[in-house]
């Protein structure tokens, strides 16, 4: 039940308690694994755990005792199957007050202001619930519904379906209404001792709703930014010392998604205002005077800021700034000790590709060139065949095969030079690169997944940055140029994977189902099949369940559930390009055009 007592000592004046280990898993690693992101829990699993939980905490209550921090890594399950409680210094007798320990996404609202209440426990157990049901963290943006988010997914998860009514008793906002654990009990034993219907097919999603959730974040985005400050958005913590002008957390991520409003949207006041304060942001920041650093990716280094600055200022009719922009670019590194999208080459020869057809300045039409050359000089030849990309630094431990950081994103530029500059050699190279990552391939029951790379064993990864999902853009634009029908079938094949991971993925655009949905939309685009794009109507889906209200407004989170911060990576800008696309086409941004088939 609780770790036993064993004895007490003081040390420097501090009382130290000494309890029983207990050996067991938690439940945490029971139903979200994180290195195994397609594994599942039976619904008699589910419903049984769900049960051991209930009479548990009944125990606790029973005794007379407010657990207050009641959550999936303090909730072992023993070897033979009992569950048991750890961690339990926050514990405390109804009414009393203890320290505000607790953890996010289990924490009732009302415990960080109240005394001890059991129904706090309660709504802490509807979290677990949800957690056992979606088998992935219950994380929701401020004003989510966390009822109506396991609802939404018994497409996946049946058993979600079957217990959403007791999650959302549980979880109700007022904690008096909240369900007594008796009559939550008797629901999920009635739910063990009846036979599941069968599944019904799944409609395909209707994502016209979303039109209320795109314009409600634009507004949230225009309304909070700082066009006098260092930084144009507020940045998360994960942000650290980043530059504030770059992809992934700073502006250059975020002011994206503005260009796509503009082309797509209504052209309202507030949006040519923000794209207007933007350039002139973006004009006190492009410093390409000789002497000055410039690095060359496209999200972590200075490519991305010249092509969304260039981009932001033909919108916003800034010629200065569009000037500034391009000599910037001009200075972008074509040599450099990593070839990769994120922080190298590659993503410098995907900037001055769009750059040059944006402005044809010939200068960066020969500059990208220039990277596609030296990108060439640092291939290596893999064993059985094919090339690859050391990262600088990790010799010893092999290439990356995903797109920011490896094989994937190097030969997607090299497939677009080859286009750019009718150059077989460049093709020919994102050839040979298309052939080491089939092999590379992890196939499972339809779907395909790969690792971080050969001297990388161990996860089956489904995302942009690593993952699935990057590879299969690069394998789909290779299907496109070649015709060959194994990059096809891999791409595929790595939906698959996608739409298997989507369950648990977070919500970002980097690690998250808002990239996912792009190489989906992708699919769809270049196949002509509806069914792609109803998948990535589905991922839409889950960002409209898990979007929170910010001033009355309906904005979608990112990864940073608790605030949802501006960026594209992780944040609100990353989501809604996504839902943009969806809703309105056009093409997939911070990517080289597309292939002609």
């Amino acid at each position: 039940m609780v770790p036993g007592f064993v004895d007490t000592f003081e040390m420097d004046g501090h009382l130290f308690l000494v309890e029983e280990e207990l050996a067991g898993t938690s439940l945490r690693e029971l139903a979200a694994p994180a290195d195994a992101p397609d594994r599942t829990l039976s619904r008699t699993d589910v419903l049984e755990l769900a049960l051991r939980l209930l009479d548990l905490v009944s125990v606790v209550h029973g005794a007379g005792v407010v657990i207050r921090d009641l959550s999936p890594a303090n909730v072992i399950v023993r070897p033979d199957g009992r569950m048991a409680l750890i961690d339990l210094e926050a514990a405390v007798l109804p009414g009393g007050t203890a320290g505000r320990l607790a953890t996010p996404g289990y924490v009732a609202p009302e415990q960080r202001t109240s005394a001890a209440d059991p129904a706090a426990d309660r709504y802490s157990v509807g979290a677990l619930l949800a957690l056992l049901s979606l088998q992935q963290e219950p994380l929701l943006s401020q004003g989510g519904d966390l009822a109506a988010w396991v609802r939404s997914a018994a497409q996946h998860f049946p058993v979600a379906g079957e217990l959403a009514d007791a999650v959302g008793g549980l979880t109700h906002h007022r904690p008096g209404e909240r369900w007594e654990l008796e009559r939550t009990r008797e629901f999920v034993a009635g739910l063990l001792s009846v036979v599941p219907a069968p599944a019904t097919p799944v409609a395909a999603p209707d994502t016209t709703h979303l039109d209320g959730l795109v314009q409600g974040s634009l507004a949230h985005l225009l309304a909070t930014m700082t066009p006098d400050g260092t930084a144009l958005w507020p940045m998360s913590a994960t942000a650290g010392s980043i530059d504030p002008r770059t992809v992934p957390f700073g502006a250059a991520g975020t002011t994206a998604v503005l260009v796509q409003a503009w082309d797509h949207l209504e052209r309202t006041e507030q949006l040519t205002t923000g794209l207007r304060e933007a350039a002139r942001w973006y004009d006190r920041g492009l410093d390409a005077r000789p002497g000055r650093r410039v690095l060359p990716g496209l999200y972590a280094g200075h490519a991305g800021l010249c092509l969304a600055a260039y981009e932001t200022a033909l919108r916003a009719q800034d010629d200065i700034t569009g000037r500034r922009a391009l000599a910037m670019a001009r200075r972008l590194p074509v040599r450099w000790a990593t070839p990769d999208v994120f922080h190298g080459t590659a993503g410098a020869g995907i900037a001055l590709l769009r750059l040059y057809e944006l402005s044809g300045d010939p200068a960066l039409a020969e500059r990208s060139r220039a990277c596609a050359q030296g990108i060439l000089a640092q291939a290596q030849e893999a064993e059985g065949g094919g090339l690859w990309w050391p990262s600088a630094g990790e010799e010893q431990t092999g290439p990356y095969y995903g797109f920011a950081h490896g094989c994937a994103g190097i030969g997607t530029f090299l497939l677009a030079a080859g286009t750019a500059h009718g150059e077989p050699a460049y093709t020919d190279a994102a050839r040979r690169t298309g052939d080491l990552l089939l092999r590379a391939a992890i196939r499972d029951d339809g779907a395909a997944w790969w690792s971080e790379g050969p001297g990388r064993p161990g996860r089956r990864l489904a995302h942009w940055c690593h993952g699935a999902s990057g590879t299969g853009t690069f394998l789909l634009r290779l299907w496109q140029a070649t015709g060959h029908a194994p990059y096809r079938e891999l791409a595929e094949e790595a939906a698959v994977a996608v739409r298997r991971a989507a369950p648990r993925a977070p919500l970002g655009a980097c690690h998250g189902i808002s990239g996912d949905g792009q190489f989906l939309l992708d699919l769809a685009d270049a196949l002509g099949d509806r069914r792609y794009r109803d998948r990535a109507g589905e991922l839409a889906g889950t960002l409209a369940v898990r979007a929170g209200l910010i001033d009355g407004r309906p904005v979608t989170a990112g990864d940073c559930w608790e605030r949802p911060y501006a960026d594209h990576a992780t944040g609100v800008a990353g989501a809604l390009s996504f839902l943009v696309r969806l809703r309105h086409g056009g093409p997939r941004p911070w990517m080289p055009p597309a292939p002609a088939r």
